[in-house]
């Protein structure tokens, strides 16, 4: 494999750009919560934005994650796909919800929490996490969850029909999701004279349609297209090269008409082509990166920093280490808020990493009873 490389040799570099991104996210967070005029002003969107890559890298992820299992001797289709549903699940369910009642308690009115507690059907899908009801402030998790659901049939149409068929399928979901995108941007349900529906965000991504599921599908090509294309896309230049289109595209989708009339309709596409681009050079390249000692733990502790991030800074705020401000240089003593957050990360990472700590002994202690029930693949 000449041109591509193991997961374990690559995990380092995944992790450190989880990292960099988890730390953009929350930073955007800490400014629209306690400086809301400069996030407005400056970084509106940006966040959001930056978060594609986690859907590209767990793509990635989870090809590797689904071939370690069907390569296992004796591994049958329906078992696996049954230990991957319990494995995605037990990971991802007790951090969520500890965040969901964490954040009521430290936030309390946060997002009109109260209509998130179990009084109703949509309630309880929330709770549960399906796909279709999210909670705004962790959006991204059941957007995950949407990629989760068809990883196998994803990954089977590459093992099967091999490279050039799942290409051609991820440019067939990429024009199809463009399609819908359209009638949605266009108001075509108006134009057409058809019913107008009310357009379901839970499915979209940015503004567009299933863009974290076009994301999730590059991703999953990243392993095999690099044994074709690795030598190309190997190199300082050519990583570089791919992070500025990256940034410059992050940068024109801001808003809608940063660019030109409707930019971020017609960019969207290249935006995701690019952020698997950025993700794929950078894997195959595997740089030595500069602090890596503090954003690879960053990104390997991201999905818990992105659940506890808000209640953290929350409690920050309730000690008065730091207040709601503008960050214009108005308001007296803005800077010194910034400094107790900024030293306050490494803090937040000590406390995800304990309770990831926690999240594995729980886990550990549950596959002990479930593997009687659900054999090892």
């Amino acid at each position: 494999m000449p041109h591509s490389m193991p997961e374990t040799d690559t995990r380092n570099t995944t992790s450190y750009i989880k990292g960099v991104a988890i730390l953009c996210v929350i930073s955007a967070h800490y400014i629209s919560n306690y400086a809301f005029n400069f996030y407005m002003k400056w970084l509106t969107e940006y966040a959001v934005t930056i978060i594609s890559v986690f859907f590209v890298i767990s793509g990635y992820g989870i090809y590797y994650s689904l071939e370690r299992r069907f390569q296992k001797q004796g591994a049958r289709t329906g078992r696996v796909l049954l230990r991957f549903a319990y494995d995605r699940a037990i990971g991802f369910y007790p951090l969520y919800w500890g965040a969901l009642i964490t954040i009521g308690i430290f936030m309390p009115g946060f997002g009109n929490y109260d209509n998130y507690f179990p009084h109703d059907f949509t309630t309880v899908l929330m709770w549960l996490g399906i796909p279709v009801v999210r909670f705004f402030a962790f959006w991204f998790l059941t957007s995950i969850l949407q990629c989760y659901y068809v990883a196998p049939l994803l990954f089977f149409v590459l093992k099967k029909y091999g490279l050039a068929i799942y290409a051609a399928l991820a440019l067939a979901i990429l024009i199809g999701t463009l399609g819908v995108t359209s009638i949605f941007a266009f108001n075509l349900f108006g134009r057409l004279h058809l019913p107008v529906i009310d357009q379901p965000l839970v499915f979209f991504y940015k503004g567009y349609f299933l863009g974290n599921i076009v994301l999730f599908t590059f991703g999953m090509m990243i392993v095999p297209l690099s044994k074709v294309m690795g030598k190309w896309l190997k190199g300082w230049p050519q990583l570089i090269a791919s992070f500025v289109l990256f940034a410059a595209l992050i940068y024109g989708l801001r808003f809608p008409d940063t660019l030109i009339f409707r930019s971020s309709f017609y960019f969207m596409p290249l935006f995701l082509i690019s952020s698997a681009l950025f993700c794929m050079t950078a894997i195959v390249t595997n740089p030595r990166l500069p602090f890596s000692f503090f954003f690879a733990p960053m990104g390997r502790h991201s999905y818990t920093v992105y659940l506890y991030h808000y209640q953290f800074m929350a409690l920050l705020a309730y000690l008065g280490l730091i207040s709601k401000g503008i960050i214009d240089g108005i308001t007296d003593g803005w800077w010194i808020g910034n400094l107790v957050a900024l030293a306050a990360v490494p803090l937040l990472l000590i406390i995800c990493a304990g309770l990831d700590r926690a999240d594995s002994l729980l886990r550990w202690r549950v596959n002990r009873y479930m593997d009687r029930k659900l054999p090892a693949i």
